[in-house]
């Protein structure tokens, strides 16, 4: 075997901490030294060895939590009358723009790779289907490294209607997540557990095989704290970012911004209240109404 699964299961911060050796990068050594340290399988090598590393407990499990998040997608929305939709992939032309698109070869025309299915959950919910949802895949031809753009992923897609306030869509999102994150802790625990902490011949060990993996609090009385976008600005601006008043919450804003709540959860639970991070006073979404517009109940 090119390697042994124990190799591929060893805990990242053991090559951080110098005691396994990187066989992938590593400069010759003598026997004597090699026999010193343990090796750790790279990446270049699990990738031509898919078969062996597949069979990593890790790997494993990573498999069934990316299964579990889309049964329960698909639990939950059919439980609040959703309909599943199977849109098409191969279109005759490009769905969003064409700048991030792929074009193929379709007998004597060309074809496009669908970047979203967008325009057809519009169609059916023009067509009062009211609630529709797509697992499918995604293709954006983004020439770019970063974790955020990615050319082939699989997309969790839904569209809704909404009689008054598009605080009903923000309800259904909240609920939604409260219910996978609860998912993975009920029915997923032992494969979260097998990734954030590797078990290692027999053992439990401390170290996380893969050191970005964070555990995830939810919310003791399940509601999700919303803010003004007002509010957020001012917490950005509290924390040392000079920025502008109707600024884009971008990336590179949400990012400190989520960084800020963290120190602030326990403050922020227990003054929570049912606000969005959407300002209808900045927005310019034809759909989002000011209350002033809003229907009395």
């Amino acid at each position: 075997m090119p390697f042994e699964l124990k190799d591929a299961q060893r805990p990242e911060s053991a090559a951080e901490a110098g005691e396994v050796g990187d066989e992938e990068t590593e400069s010759p050594q003598s026997t004597a030294e090699a026999d010193k340290k343990e090796v750790r399988v790279g990446l270049h090598t699990r990738l031509n060895n898919r078969i062996i590393d597949l069979r990593t407990q890790t790997s494993q499990a990573i498999f069934r939590i990316q299964s579990g998040a889309c049964a329960l997608f698909r639990e939950f929305l059919l439980n609040k009358n959703f309909v599943e939709i199977h849109t098409p992939k191969l279109l005759g032309a490009a769905s969003e723009g064409g700048a991030n698109v792929f074009t193929v070869q379709y007998f004597d025309r060309k074809a496009y790779l669908a970047q979203s299915p967008q325009l057809y959950k519009q169609m059916l919910i023009t067509s009062d289907f009211e609630r529709v949802f797509e697992i499918a895949p995604v293709f954006r031809a983004e020439n770019s490294l970063t974790h955020r753009h990615m050319t082939e992923f699989v997309g969790l897609d839904l569209e809704m209607v909404f009689e008054e306030h598009y605080h009903e869509v923000l309800e259904i999102i909240e609920e939604m997540f409260m219910f996978i994150f609860k998912g993975f802790k009920e029915r997923y625990s032992k494969e979260i557990e097998t990734v954030r902490y590797e078990r290692f011949d027999g053992q439990v060990d401390d170290r996380r095989q893969f050191s970005f993996v964070q555990p995830f609090e939810l919310p003791e009385d399940g509601k999700v704290v919303r803010l003004t976008y007002s509010e957020g600005i001012k917490m950005l601006r509290e924390s040392g970012e000079e920025i502008d008043d109707f600024a884009d919450m971008t990336y590179f804003l949400l990012k400190p911004l989520s960084n800020v709540l963290e120190h602030h959860k326990r403050k922020l639970s227990a003054n929570s209240s049912k606000r969005s991070i959407t300002p209808t006073s900045v927005s310019t979404i034809f759909y989002t109404l000011t209350n002033a517009l809003r229907r009395p109940r």
